[in-house]
């Protein structure tokens, strides 16, 4: 038997049920990729905050953006 993967949009509950946007026939395998809101950034995202924005340009109008981009 062929196998697929598939993207379905699903919830996972705080005690582990998974309830899925569309129904699922069977029973199957299932890989979860999980996107968590972080309480803590991680050292990625916390270096990224700890670059310096003094010297990235500034824009006040869709002009000035315009003029920059040469559009």
């Amino acid at each position: 038997m062929a196998a697929t993967l598939r993207t379905i949009d699903a919830t996972v509950s705080a005690d582990g049920v998974v309830t899925t946007a569309e129904p699922i026939f069977g029973p199957c395998k299932a890989v979860l990729t999980l996107l968590v809101d972080e309480k803590v950034p991680n050292a990625v995202t916390r270096a990224a905050m700890d670059e310096s924005t003094e010297d990235l340009p500034r824009y006040n109008t869709m002009e000035d953006i315009r003029a920059t981009l040469g559009i």
